[in-house]
């Protein structure tokens, strides 16, 4: 669907972040780039994981919150 507007979440925890959005890509597919790191030491890394609908990185995305929150992340507004 057309209508759906990108959707993120950012997880803090001490000197570590955790992001995930879903969006669009360039192709026109569903996807959810996730992006984690510290502000410490400047380290960190990526991953997209392309999904086949919007409802399923919706799906992703409330997995990947659960798993954050268990970490003890917060999530930032």
């Amino acid at each position: 669907m057309a209508g759906h507007q990108p959707v993120k979440l950012l997880f803090i925890w001490r000197t570590r972040f955790y992001s995930a959005v879903l969006d669009r890509d360039l192709f026109g597919q569903w996807s959810v780039t996730r992006s984690w790191g510290s502000s410490r030491n400047g380290q960190g890394g990526g991953r997209i994981t392309v999904v086949p609908d919007f409802e399923s990185g919706l799906a992703l995305l409330r997995t990947i919150a659960g798993r954050r929150e268990k970490l003890g992340y917060r999530l930032s507004e």
